[in-house]
């Protein structure tokens, strides 16, 4: 089933719940008056003979079918879609008018309406004889006699989009995020999402060769600015596991990475829903996230990624004791949990990584960058790191440059919330960029 048929579905499992309640719904598009003409951000090429015409139509186009379910939603409960204003006041009064008389109208379906063997939305139409006049009345309602009719029994995928489309976050399974924006020379702009996941709030079960079992559906869509959907990804995994390795999930938890390309640079609210396979808990969280333009040729950080390590261990890293090679000793990453969670104690080292974009270098060589970090408390300056010039040894995209350090977090930092503000600059192309993590010191 497809996309849309889901959401007209649930359009009308609303609509019928507004109809049992006696619910009239107005709807308000809050963006008020939008220009579609040419204006000077749009690019020369765009307001050439031929091309205005059908990029103000495609603008029209784009801008009607963001309001398409303000208009569906409130023409069939009854009610009316305020539109292309910008007096949300008046709007209002206009709404509150409306309510002030109204005919009350009633009938009797006869049984075969209520079939309980069949689903099926019953329509209704309201006509009035006299010419120059409308009506609004709600359009009907599904056919069923079950008392808990009221609230309609959803399918697992109907769940996820309402879990999707919903402002608020469901927690029955506790979930944090963490969306990072990065950049592939062969596929473009992504996101890639880090996930934690309760594992206490999923059903396992034990298999007869002794394995953890359990299985979620999850979903992941982003927003435009205009409110209306533009990526969508879901997927149903299965997660096995045993033993020691199952105690521990049961405790921390377990990360989950979901990347999704984005065609388009903007701001997008980037949603997850996720949903137990066998008890239909859902989990969901959501977050803002600003793709840049890269063809503009600004200098852009992607977000960061960071991992804490004890005083002990980062001294064995600098000595060269920690690796895979022989006689190094190995220490278990956990970059995942770190940068989704963002939770470190004070007094030890927050290393972290980012990818430096459209650097400027002459041909063949590689960009002149230097990066500082510090660590903010209320816009003050609590740590403050060394300007370091980035080493461009074994790097090969000079337009892509992967950047790493480490910085302090003091003993004396007191638990509470902070942010690493991590700047970059490009020396030859005389630009700064800057990327901010925010985290909290616990004890």
């Amino acid at each position: 089933k497809s996309r849309n048929s889901s959401i007209y579905g649930y359009l009308q499992d609303l609509v019928s719940i507004a109809a049992r309640s006696s619910v009239v719904v107005y709807t308000f598009d809050t963006k008020g008056m939008r220009s579609m003409s040419i204006s000077a951000a749009d690019n020369t090429y765009e307001i050439i003979d031929g091309h205005r015409g059908q990029k103000e139509r495609a603008r029209l186009e784009d801008f009607k079918n963001s309001q398409d379910g303000l208009v569906y939603f409130a023409s069939q409960t009854g009610g009316q879609a305020l539109l292309n204003s910008d007096d949300l006041n008046g709007g209002m009064e206009r709404a509150l008018e409306r309510q002030t008389g109204y005919y009350l109208l009633a009938y009797q379906p006869d049984t075969e309406t209520f079939d309980p063997t069949k689903r099926k939305f019953n329509k209704f139409e309201v006509k009035v004889n006299r010419p120059g006049l409308s009506v609004s009345y709600r359009s009907g309602f599904f056919a069923s006699d079950r008392e808990d009719s009221v609230e309609p029994r959803l399918s697992a995928e109907r769940q996820l989009i309402d879990a999707l489309v919903s402002p608020f976050a469901r927690n029955e399974i506790a979930l944090n995020i963490n969306a990072l924006y990065a950049d592939d020379p062969v596929d473009g702009a992504y996101i890639r999402s880090f996930l934690h996941i309760d594992a206490k709030s999923l059903k396992f079960h034990e298999t007869a060769e002794g394995w953890q079992e359990a299985t979620f559906d999850i979903a992941a869509v982003t927003f435009g600015d205009n409110g209306v959907p533009v990526e969508t990804k879901e997927t149903k995994y299965t997660i096995k596991t045993k033993g020691a390795t199952y105690a521990t999930m049961l405790q921390r938890g377990f990360i989950y990475v979901l990347i999704m390309p984005v065609k388009t640079p903007g701001i997008y609210q980037y949603r997850v829903a996720l949903r137990d396979a066998e008890t239909g808990k859902i989990g969901s969280a959501s977050q803002v996230i600003d793709v840049p333009d890269l063809r503009k040729g600004k200098l852009v950080l992607s977000n960061l990624a960071v991992e804490d390590v004890n005083m002990s261990t980062w001294q064995n890293i600098t000595a060269g004791k920690v690796g895979t090679s022989p006689g190094q000793m190995q220490v278990a990453s956990t970059l995942l949990y770190d940068t989704v969670l963002k939770q470190f104690p004070s007094g030890t080292v927050l290393r972290y990584g980012v990818e430096v974009y459209n650097g400027k270098a002459k041909t063949g060589e590689m960009p002149e960058l230097e990066v500082h970090a510090r660590v903010l408390q209320n816009n003050a300056v609590v740590v403050a790191g060394n300007r370091n010039p980035v080493d461009p040894a074994g790097q090969r995209d000079p337009k892509r440059i992967k950047v790493s350090g480490a910085i302090l977090l003091k003993n004396e930092l007191q638990p509470g919330d902070y942010v690493l503000q991590l700047t970059v600059s490009d020396r030859s192309g005389k630009q700064t960029a800057t990327q901010l993590f925010p985290f909290e010191i616990v004890k």
